[in-house]
């Protein structure tokens, strides 16, 4: 087995962290997390770090008792899926080339990556992402807004609050933070806590209304760390217009899909599907792919907030939720090519047979991420 004389470095954009099982890389052009074993941790340091491949070699295999042959197996299967996750750079120390090192997270006390964790083995030592709402206030009134939005709420962040939370981020090395709300582009200083999360390597996720989409937005974010936009698209014309209540929100929200696709972001169109747009979300995919979206994402009507109070009007039955699912299964054979579709983690026990003894669904609907990753 044949292993480079220095081992590839990582991307400067690559991030990482170490966990209990190993540790995970972040890319976030892909918006992914790679999950590494404790062997294959070890193997990201070492590039991290510019080994020499046979002085790594010797030392993992004797730090995770291997013959070396098998070491430098796994070396080179390891160095395979980073490369596939594009993470390496191919840069030879004997070029003289300067490489700066990627923004990660070595272990701090320099022990090797398959020390013994203190942490629960079903648990993360900090999230790998998190939603943040940075202001309830808002320019459009929802009928199905999860916070009943548009005002600012009282006991709002200041910027100096908000900078250091985001330094906590940093600091607990979470990988990337989408900012919500209400709605954020309304949020006076939200430009420059995207500058500031993006001096501290944090990759940032935008979800907007798009209804203050315009040329000074674009401008303000073409040098920041925004990675992909989210923008709210709620059926066809009339009907998105109603739940949104504005004639033009929908006007705006495609043409928001529009501008930022163009300037090279990759966009999310998102659906909620309730009762009054469940009949018209699977047209939307084909509208998804003239506009150049990225990726088409449906979540259910949930009940809480200002939703709570057209739950009559809203509110899905189990069965439309199942028709649902099928059509987007359709629109996904269809335009899956062009348009990535994300369906299966909402609506898995719609698509999938369960396992034997296994329950179908939760009866509170869809699971949540929250506080497992």
């Amino acid at each position: 087995m044949h292993i480079p004389n220095t081992l590839p470095r990582l991307h400067t954009f690559i991030s990482y962290r170490e966990e209990h099982f190993g540790g995970y890389a972040f890319n976030p052009y892909l918006l992914r997390e790679l999950p590494l074993t404790r062997f294959e941790f070890a193997v990201l340091i070492c590039c991290e770090q510019g080994e020499p491949g046979g002085a790594a070699t010797a030392g993992l295999a004797r730090r995770f008792g291997l013959p070396r042959k098998e070491a430098a197996r796994q070396i080179q299967a390891t160095l395979d899926k980073l490369d596939a996750y594009f993470a390496l750079r191919q840069a030879s120390a004997d070029s003289g080339a300067r490489v700066v090192p990627g923004v990660g997270y070595p272990p701090e006390n320099n022990e090797t990556a398959e020390c013994a964790s203190t942490l629960p083995t079903a648990y993360l030592s900090a999230p790998l992402s998190i939603i943040w709402e940075i202001t309830h206030a808002c320019n459009l009134h929802c009928m199905h807004c999860l916070s009943a939005c548009g005002k600012p709420a009282a006991g709002e962040l200041t910027t100096a609050e908000a900078q250091a939370l985001i330094d906590e981020l940093a600091r607990r090395r979470v990988f990337s933070m989408t900012l919500g709300g209400g709605e954020p582009l309304v949020r006076s200083d939200v430009y420059d806590l995207i500058a500031y999360a993006t001096s501290k390597h944090l990759c940032v996720r935008l979800s907007t209304n798009g209804y203050a989409v315009d040329d000074e937005t674009l401008r303000r974010l073409a040098h920041l760390n925004v990675f992909s936009v989210q923008v709210s698209v709620d059926g066809a014309e009339a009907t998105h217009n109603r739940i949104r209540g504005r004639p033009d929100a929908f006007e705006k929200a495609l043409h928001a899909l529009q501008r930022f696709g163009d300037a090279g972001y990759h966009t999310f169109m998102t659906v909620t599907a309730n009762a009054l747009n469940v009949a018209e979300i699977p047209d939307l995919a084909p509208l998804a792919v003239r506009l150049g979206v990225a990726t088409f994402k449906v979540s259910p009507y949930v009940p809480l907030g200002r939703a709570r109070d057209h739950e009559d009007t809203l509110k899905l039955p189990p069965t439309a939720l199942e028709e649902l699912a099928r059509a987007l299964r359709e629109q996904q054979r269809r335009w899956g090519r062009r348009l990535g579709f994300q369906i299966e983690g909402l609506f898995p026990w719609l698509l999938e047979p369960p396992a034997p003894g296994q329950r179908t669904a939760p009866a509170f609907g869809p699971g949540c991420s929250a506080g497992i990753s």
